[in-house]
């Protein structure tokens, strides 16, 4: 097996260890774990990646903003939309259509992505509500 000095050091100390598996995967593959991973760990992945979404979003709408002089806008808040027709250059000049069109586009996105993000989290606040605690968590069981 051929190293170089571009190796990073885990892969080399992995190389070395002697072990025929260094990396395995941390549940068996069967169905009935492979289904409580999905139920555990699918929803809040997605969430998390809609809540990363959305701060690109907002942070796209920030900069495109700060371009055109205008740094007090908060494209999260709830009246962001009425708020964007209202806005003005520092020289008191209305928005560029182009990017007026753009910052509308990006707040109708930004609605669209919280929107789902709420509906995750009632999903997942349902589930919750009607499973009811009469047993041990399943992932408690299988470490046990």
């Amino acid at each position: 097996m051929y190293i170089s000095g571009d190796t990073p050091k885990f892969a080399r100390k992995l190389m070395f260890s002697g072990q025929k598996k260094p990396i395995q995967p941390l549940f068996p593959a069967d169905g009935h774990m492979a289904e409580l991973w999905d139920v555990a760990v699918g929803p809040n992945r997605e969430r998390e990646c809609l809540v990363g979404e959305r701060a690109r979003i907002a942070n796209r709408m920030k900069a495109t903003l700060a371009r055109l002089g205008i740094r007090n806008f908060k494209p999260t808040l709830r009246k962001a939309a009425e708020r964007l027709a209202t806005l003005h250059t520092p020289e008191g000049s209305a928005l560029p259509p182009n990017a007026l069109a753009e910052l509308q586009r990006e707040i109708a996105r930004l609605g669209f992505v919280t929107r789902q993000i709420k509906e995750i989290e009632e999903a997942r606040q349902k589930r919750l509500e009607q499973e009811p605690e009469t047993e041990p968590h399943a992932m408690v069981r299988h470490l046990a």
